[in-house]
């Protein structure tokens, strides 16, 4: 519109928005899940929840369990964001409504749009088409039982959705690594490089298939961060299935790679260690970790993260 006078196209804001909600959180096909069911309801299907379920085991080989039914539910009710502003960013956006019982609902506005505008729905569906082809591809690289790819580069949001969180959780929520109870996964976060004022102890490659990671401050090898990535059961807790995936990229602020590479899950190849960090008020325990990864790190990866040679 802006700089093709003779485009005629005319979109609403709220189909606008619409378009544009798609477009950015739906347009890197991660998963093909939240388009197979906004396809259906161009079609005029119905049991959206019990057909996408049979869809991606049909054309995926894809087990939907139900959180991962819950978490697409959330996401196409704009329930998935977490903070206020961008909840309120893209309020109106929203394809679904969800009842108490948690079932899915075409929301009344998105009807209404798609009745009101033909364009509106041609070009909705054409952005449909092109997520779900590039879903396709890129599903072919998946590991079994998940929509992650070893060595594709994610987001924090991208890691919650695609571990299937009830919430976006936001990156200084997250602090390096976050155990989400529903799903039962800790992702790990590291920055390898780190700033000139960061404390002395770091997370390191020891080769491509062990990394030593350092825990949050404040913390022992009984704390609760411990029990979990020591897969510990106990009257209280069971952690033994505890799936624990790493994300790995250079620094935070490499402009090449704002996203981090997905390295697999990893196990602790050793008994956590316990270290003293110093600080400005004093020392602070911590402890080490040493992994050892399911997947030996790609050398071209290895090497760009850590500027050495793969050993």
């Amino acid at each position: 519109m802006k700089h093709e006078p003779e485009y005629s196209v005319r979109l609403t804001t709220a189909q606008a928005k619409r378009i544009a909600w798609v477009s950015r959180k739906l347009g890197n096909a991660l998963r093909p899940s939240e388009a197979l069911v906004l396809k259906d309801i161009l079609d005029g299907k119905e049991n959206l929840e019990v057909r996408l379920e049979r869809r991606l085991h049909s054309e995926y080989g894809f087990e939907a369990d139900e959180r991962h039914l819950k978490s697409v539910g959330l996401m196409l009710a704009n329930e998935f964001e977490r903070t206020k502003e961008l909840k309120e960013q893209w309020a109106g956006a929203e394809m679904i409504s969800l009842t108490k019982e948690g079932g899915w609902q075409v929301a009344d506005s998105f009807l209404k749009d798609l009745q009101d505008g033909v364009e509106f729905k041609a070009m909705l569906e054409a952005l449909l088409d092109f997520i779900l082809a590039r879903a396709k591809r890129l599903a072919a690289d998946r590991l079994p039982g998940t929509f992650l790819r070893l060595n594709a580069a994610y987001t924090y949001e991208d890691v919650c959705r695609l571990l299937d969180w009830g919430q976006n959780m936001p990156a200084q929520n997250i602090g390096g690594y976050c155990y989400d109870k529903d799903s039962d996964t800790l992702p790990i976060f590291v920055n390898y490089e780190k700033e000139s004022k960061a404390i002395q102890y770091h997370d390191e490659f020891k080769s491509v298939s062990t990394i030593l990671t350092l825990s949050k401050t404040k913390r022992t090898i009984e704390s609760p961060d411990a029990l979990r990535m020591r897969k510990v059961k106990t009257e209280k807790a069971d952690y033994s299935a505890t799936a624990i995936h790493l994300f790995v990229r250079r620094n935070k602020d490499d402009k090449e790679a704002k996203a981090f590479y997905y390295l697999g899950q990893m196990d602790l190849a050793a008994p956590l260690n316990e270290v003293e960090l110093p600080g400005a008020h004093g020392s602070s325990k911590a402890f080490e970790a040493l992994w050892t990864l399911r997947h030996p790190v790609r050398s071209d990866i290895y090497e760009y993260i850590t500027g050495e040679k793969a050993k």
